[in-house]
């Protein structure tokens, strides 16, 4: 939920690099209470590479208050 968008970045690439799997709970977790839109869009894109991404968390992201996150979930 960092405000540095590299730092989301990097975080995104390594954690699919490393197909890291552990990390899917607390993605989704950053989707439902993640502060920033930039956090939780960057959660559902982490999600989706990891194969982490469910339905649940896509009609969660749908209804989020940030029209950005809306638009990357129809995407999804």
């Amino acid at each position: 939920d960092s405000a540095n968008g590299w730092q989301r970045d990097t975080a995104t690439e390594l954690l699919a690099w490393r197909g890291d799997k552990a990390a899917v709970p607390l993605l989704t977790k950053l989707v439902a209470e993640g502060k920033r839109p930039e956090a939780r869009l960057h959660a559902l894109v982490a999600l989706d590479r990891l194969g982490g991404l469910t339905a649940d968390v896509v009609k969660q992201a749908l209804g989020d208050e940030h029209p950005g996150v809306q638009r990357h979930a129809v995407r999804l």
